[in-house]
């Protein structure tokens, strides 16, 4: 299908409706295939405007008009991906049945369905390996809509296994190409991973929090969990809220049980939110009373700072004394032993006879660090923070590494320079261009010269731009 073959059909699925194809009911056959066809796209256009009414209605309409249960069940995989439901069985059915007859498109269409209830039902590892079948299979074939559909499914499974840069990179690529019918579901996933919203409750939410506002959080949230009638974006919005509540129950990453982020809250650290100037970090510890848990800097908003002012960060490179504190400021209220703290700091095991003065000196600046907050008892082989004043210290353990921010530079820019990554990330360059070899080195980026400069590119091994040949200008 040509690029103005596509546009007239997104020109023509605009015009129908459920009730225009139920009006075939009892016309001949040869019109009713018609008029299934027509139910199919609508049922494809509900699903990407995140329609759930419309896209159940069209199935109804489609079993109205149709008895092809191949085409009726793919409908149905359809329906379960709207309702958030895991119809994997199905799909390898109705792919497998799909490839018997020959029908490339319903094949590369039923495996990337088939990826989305894999990653519905939690198992990441089976919607990475039909995403990239899907993905690869759609290059191949060409078709246009399906693969705008594979690679929207690929971009999706990248960010929830904690690859928000090769997702950024898909999405980016899609949204130079793909048909308008396309946009929100592209502008969503962006979001997820880091990119400001273009409209709408999720934006009303963000912008509010970045700003600081945090006086009407409970209205604009609850304005955001209405909006969210796609069962996936409520799932995809609802560690981003326990994340920023402070009134939320504790998670492993919010308690301190582990300082790796989940995948689903890397889009909401990655924004900046109000946060003293100098200060990088993406995650802090609270320490208010009752309250002790870490948050990301959105999270500002719904705390009085003129009470709690952030510390200032030490201008040491690793940070350890501000690890330090954020451990202590997690652990138990009778303390925490030395060695698990120790390791909490510093990632390898303590071993008093080698490390011993070295803790005593971090200790010692952790105390100091403190200033008129509190200070750090020690005694019996326990460490503990007595605290004379409310806390909020930032947490340098959730800091991403620095080659995944330049990563993240590349997957919008395709082609950036490294004098181009280092305007925008504030780094210097010969910190970038030491990071962005290392990075070619691992094959987490590529390089490539033109003229006399040295460019770079963020490369999935699955996904391949989708063909520009006669595109035309959607806007």
């Amino acid at each position: 299908m040509s690029w103005v073959e596509q546009k007239a059909a997104c020109e023509r699925a605009r015009a129908v409706t459920p009730e225009a194809v139920f009006a075939f009911r009892a016309a001949p056959m040869e019109t009713r295939s018609g008029a299934a066809l027509a139910a199919t796209e609508g049922l494809r256009r509900a699903w990407l405007a995140f329609d759930l009414d419309g896209v159940r209605h069209f199935r109804l309409a489609l079993r109205a008009v149709s008895n092809d249960e191949l085409l009726l069940a793919a409908s149905d995989l359809w329906v379960a991906a709207a309702e958030g439901r895991d119809a994997g069985q199905l799909a390898e059915k109705v792919e497998t049945r799909a490839s018997s007859e020959g029908l490339a498109s319903l094949v590369v269409e039923t495996a990337a369905l088939g990826a989305l209830s894999a990653a519905t039902r939690g198992d990441l590892e089976a919607a990475t390996r039909i995403a990239r079948r899907a993905s690869r299979m759609a290059r191949t074939e060409a078709i246009p809509q399906v693969e705008y559909l594979a690679h929207l499914v690929l971009a999706r499974v990248r960010r929830l296994t904690g690859a928000p840069h090769l997702a950024t990179r898909i999405l980016a690529s899609l949204r130079k190409v793909a048909p308008p019918p396309w946009w929100p579901s592209l502008a969503w996933e962006a979001a997820l991973c880091g990119a400001a919203p273009e409209h709408g409750a999720l934006a009303d939410w963000l912008l509010a929090l970045e700003r600081g506002d945090g006086a009407a959080f409970d209205a604009r949230t609850a304005k955001l969990r209405a909006a969210c009638t796609w069962p996936s974006h409520r799932t995809d919005i609802e560690p981003w809220i326990a994340a920023i509540d402070l009134r939320s129950p504790p998670t492993p990453w919010s308690s301190g049980s582990t300082a790796v982020a989940p995948a689903a809250i890397d889009g909401v650290l990655s924004w900046r939110g109000v946060a003293p100037a100098g200060d990088t970090a993406v995650a802090y510890v609270l320490a208010d009373g009752p309250i002790r848990r870490r948050i990301p800097r959105l999270a500002f908003a719904l705390i009085d700072r003129a009470r709690i002012p952030p510390l200032a960060q030490s201008r040491l490179k690793q940070g350890r004394t501000e690890m330090l504190v954020a451990a202590l400021a997690l652990a138990p209220p009778a303390g925490i032993d030395e060695a698990l703290c120790f390791a909490s700091v510093y990632g390898f095991p303590y071993e008093p006879e080698v490390h011993k003065s070295i803790f005593d000196v971090l200790v010692h600046r952790a105390r100091e660090h403190l200033e008129n907050r509190g200070t750090i008892a020690r005694g019996g082989g326990i460490l503990k923070l007595v605290l004379d004043a409310p806390l909020l210290i930032a947490d340098p353990r959730c800091s991403r590494p620095l080659g995944d921010a330049l990563l993240g530079v590349l997957a919008e820019n395709a082609g950036a320079s490294a004098k181009d990554v280092a305007k925008a990330t504030g780094m210097s360059l010969r910190v970038v261009q030491s990071t962005l070899q290392s990075l070619v080195k691992d094959g987490a980026c590529q390089q490539e010269r033109g003229g006399r400069e040295v460019r770079y590119l963020v490369e999935d091994t699955t996904f391949s731009e989708p063909t520009q040949r006669a595109r035309i200008d959607w806007g």
